[in-house]
């Protein structure tokens, strides 16, 4: 699995993007492999299937593999928690639920990205969220850096 992930990362990173996670699932004869990728400006369809067309060749040729997998390549989605800090440059002006270091959850703003961390501005009056609701809403402007910050994942409000 190693090998392959390591093959596969170079294949997304051919295409301009970064391998984000990678599944496997289903059982030996059929299995599913998932393959969620990302850049900076967002990743489109045609670069889904472009890298979906590689990975369909390195799975060819894995000498064991069943042909009767089936594969998906897609981004993450404004639902799966971004962990790096360059997935959230063009989630700038919206409200994000970011996850700290220590496993608090707050709701806020995201104003800026820097090499060292985030800037988060206090949100406004909370709507109906798809997300937990058991967050604290960010009082005032704040500056989190890099090691306090575990993941974030974009507030979709209803």
């Amino acid at each position: 699995m190693h090998q392959l992930q390591t093959e596969i990362e170079s294949i997304c990173a051919a295409a301009g993007t970064h391998l984000i996670e990678l599944a496997m699932r289903g059982d030996k004869r059929r299995p599913v492999v998932e393959v969620y990728v990302d850049s900076e400006e967002g990743v489109d369809l045609a670069t889904c299937g472009t890298i979906s067309s590689k990975i369909d060749v390195l799975l060819a040729s894995v000498e064991g593999f069943s042909e009767q997998y089936r594969l998906n390549v897609s981004s993450p989605g404004v639902d799966r928690p971004m962990k790096a800090l360059w997935q959230l440059r063009k989630h700038i002006g919206r409200t994000l639920i970011v996850t700290l270091g220590d496993g608090e959850k707050i709701r806020a703003v995201l104003a800026d990205v820097t090499e060292d961390g985030l800037k988060l501005e206090a949100a406004g009056r909370k709507k109906k969220s798809t997300t937990n609701k058991e967050v604290a809403n960010l009082k005032e402007t704040q500056e989190l850096a890099q090691e306090n910050f575990q993941s974030a994942v974009v507030e979709i409000a209803w």
